[in-house]
């Protein structure tokens, strides 16, 4: 969304939140918007609709068991076997059905901490850069990113997020180097 200077050096690694734009979920998250675009027919729209909430469904089912036994069983195996999804529900699920739910239990440790890196963030929009921080000794952004800062010279960090290039992790680093430039004054 902030466009790139180097067009050739797109990367998924760019793309914030990557975690939660999994291919396991991409029917759910564009549904919506394909169909309010005319993209995608009606029936189409419903079925994904109805298999979004058979996921979630099955999700508060095995959450449901007795301190979560059912998502440690799945947790506790080695791959994806699908085969303990198929057998736990009494619907019948597709494995795309499967992985989706699969995939939403292994990474709901991991998306949760994403959101909350997303609050904190948010929270930190005003936080000011000071003037005499020096970004080219700040550990973790890349050079590139330094010699950005150094060039935009930003006054806050939601300055600083809107430099092309800038990753939430670079964010994260120049927050925490904000404050201990902070403390040191």
């Amino acid at each position: 969304t902030l466009g790139v200077d180097e067009p050739y050096r797109m990367f998924t690694s760019r793309a914030e939140r990557r975690l939660s734009l999994r291919q396991d979920n991409v029917f759910y998250r564009l549904a919506d918007a394909s169909y309010q675009l005319g993209l995608i027919e009606k029936t189409f729209y419903d079925e994904i609709k109805s298999e979004h909430e058979l996921v979630n469904q099955v999700i508060r089912d095995l959450r449901s068991g007795k301190n979560n036994e059912n998502i440690l069983k799945l947790l506790g195996r080695d791959d994806t076997n699908l085969t303990f999804i198929h057998e736990f529900t009494q619907n019948t699920l597709s494995d795309r059905t499967a992985l989706a739910i699969w995939a939403e239990i292994r990474y709901e440790p991991y998306l949760k901490r994403d959101m909350q890196e997303i609050q904190k963030a948010e929270y930190m929009q005003e936080l000011e850069i000071p003037e005499t921080l020096d970004f080219t000794f700040i550990p973790g952004l890349s050079k590139e990113l330094q010699e950005k800062l150094i060039k935009h010279k930003p006054k806050t960090i939601a300055h600083a997020s809107l430099i092309p290039g800038m990753t939430p992790a670079a964010i994260a680093v120049l927050i925490f180097k904000i404050k201990e430039h902070k403390k040191v004054l």
